[in-house]
């Protein structure tokens, strides 16, 4: 898996933002939101999936139709993730790769700082969704999008972020009434401002 790397070591960078793209970009795509950040001290990793999508059909489809590999994608993202500490790392994605960081957040959570989650959700149909363990204790997460968007219904996007809440997470929310697949301005700005609690409660 190829990973792009922009801003300090990882070594020396006080927080790791690890993004995750949508079906049918690439880490090259997302990684253009580090410049959206003036902080110096933050390391940048975006990987890219094989083919560019982590899982080949829809998100609210069964989860054994994007079997294997829904599980060889959370892997490889776990395994990156282990190769920091997991209290500086921030998982974020958007669309697909949103998705996948929902489902990375709610069924093996790792301790990490933060997580921004950009127009996505849980992965697979209602009766497939994750039982709720208190494991996120005060995580700072944000859960962002369309009320409008032609991919990811507002429903789940607003029932993954309850479910991250009931796990215990620290959730704030934007949805805009403006038909979009993108992530607007505001969703930055929300971005920027976590950013304050994320240091805080990593003491960095």
């Amino acid at each position: 898996m190829q990973v792009l790397v922009n801003g300090p070591d990882p070594e020396e960078a006080s927080l790791i933002v690890i993004l995750l793209h949508g079906r049918g970009a690439g880490g090259d795509d997302i990684m253009g939101l580090s410049v959206e950040f003036e902080d110096e001290d933050i390391c940048w990793l975006a990987p890219t999936a094989t083919n560019s999508a982590w899982y080949p059909h829809r998100f609210l489809e069964r989860r054994a139709r994007n079997e294997p590999f829904l599980t060889l994608s959370t892997e490889q993202i776990k395994g990156l993730i282990g190769q920091f500490p997991s209290e500086k790392v921030i998982l974020a994605g958007f669309s697909q790769g949103a998705c996948l960081t929902s489902d990375i957040l709610a069924r093996a959570p790792k301790g990490l700082a933060g997580a921004w989650i950009f127009s996505g959700g849980l992965i697979g149909e209602d009766d497939e969704l994750p039982d709720v363990e208190r494991v996120l204790s005060g995580l700072p997460v944000i859960v962002t999008g369309s009320e409008q968007d032609p991919h990811i219904p507002l429903e789940r996007m607003k029932q993954t972020a309850e479910h991250l809440k009931r796990m215990g997470a620290e959730v704030e929310t934007l949805f805009y009434d403006v038909p979009s697949h993108s992530i607007a301005a505001e969703e930055l700005d929300l971005a920027r401002k976590t950013l304050v609690r994320i240091r805080s409660r990593a003491g960095v």
